[in-house]
């Protein structure tokens, strides 16, 4: 592998090790929302999950998937 980004070691490590990761995983079960989805929605604008799952048509149940879903928009929004 030819390292393209000499300069900034820790940023190169964190993008590598990032795209590993299936974006595929369930985020949500209550409504069958994908990583996928959530990462396209932030793209499209999403600030935090409820305007994420809206952008699905889905409405947020039982919460337990926030942290992870805000983890996700935040990644999305900081590498855009």
């Amino acid at each position: 592998m030819v390292r393209q980004n000499e300069g900034n070691d820790e940023a190169y490590c964190e993008q590598l090790a990032l795209s590993f990761i299936p974006a595929n995983m369930i985020v949500c079960v209550c409504n069958a929302i994908r990583e996928s989805d959530v990462r396209a929605a932030a793209r499209a604008g999403a600030a935090c999950p409820t305007s994420a799952y809206r952008a699905r048509g889905a409405k947020p149940r039982c919460g337990q998937c926030f942290s992870f879903a805000r983890e996700i928009i935040a990644a999305e929004r900081a590498t855009a």
